[in-house]
């Protein structure tokens, strides 16, 4: 599957080619959600993936990524979960200590 850019949509037969983009979320978040998408790409589903930097499975996603050169790989912010990248010198937090979460810490319903 290729993919189009705007250049690339024609008229055939005085319709409209349509193309679809189909994202992927979280790639790197775990193993699992790698292998999906390496399957969907590899199938032609998937276009692109938005790739979790400070997830348990990044390292993985990345080689994986690398061996897919027909995927497109993006960054996603993740600004409310998960272990901080930032370093605090430009980092600061907005909530006040009692009122931040992270993925390690118990949530109540």
């Amino acid at each position: 599957m290729s993919v189009a850019s705007p250049a690339d949509i024609q008229q055939l037969h005085g319709v409209a080619r349509r193309f679809l983009i189909v994202t992927a979320d979280d790639f790197g978040l775990h193993a699992a959600v790698n292998a999906a998408v390496v399957q969907a790409t590899q199938a032609g589903v998937l276009t692109a993936a938005s790739l979790m930097v400070a997830a348990p499975a990044t390292a993985e996603a990345i080689r994986l990524a690398r061996e897919l050169p027909q995927l497109r790989v993006g960054l996603h912010l993740v600004l409310t979960d998960g272990s901080v990248v930032a370093t605090p010198t430009w980092w600061r937090p907005t909530l006040p200590e009692a009122t931040r979460r992270s993925s390690s810490a118990p949530r109540s319903l």
